[in-house]
């Protein structure tokens, strides 16, 4: 499993998970759970060029503690048939969370001149 990409943001979390809300939307083949509860979403990348059955991802977001949030984003590949034997997905998981925390960024639009990347 990749590092997970973490991010903070000056915005409240339940504004962070609605965002990661909608970019969970635009970029998975599947969606496998959204807890609001947790502020976690787990979703499958699909097949690829690196992988035969995508990446398994995890979103969560988190309170910072000072009105802003945490967003941490990590994955692996999903195994499942052909993919059991699949040793290596050459970072794409890696990728897919980077890339899903500048989508997360663009959804927040003006408001996200606070952004930090700690990943």
């Amino acid at each position: 499993m990749a590092e997970p990409v973490t991010e903070t943001f000056t915005e409240p979390p339940d504004t962070v998970f609605a965002a990661a809300q909608a970019v969970a939307e635009q970029m998975a083949k599947s969606i496998e759970q959204v807890d609001p509860a947790t502020r976690t979403i787990y979703f499958n990348t699909g097949m690829s060029i690196w992988s035969w059955n995508g990446q398994n991802m995890t979103v969560q977001v988190a309170d910072a503690g000072d009105g802003g949030s945490r967003l941490e984003v990590g994955g692996r590949i999903k195994r499942s048939g052909l993919s059991s034997i699949q040793v290596v997905s050459w970072g794409e998981a890696g990728r897919v969370a980077k890339k899903f925390a500048k989508r997360v960024r663009e959804q927040l639009g003006a408001s996200a001149a606070g952004v930090q990347s700690a990943g």
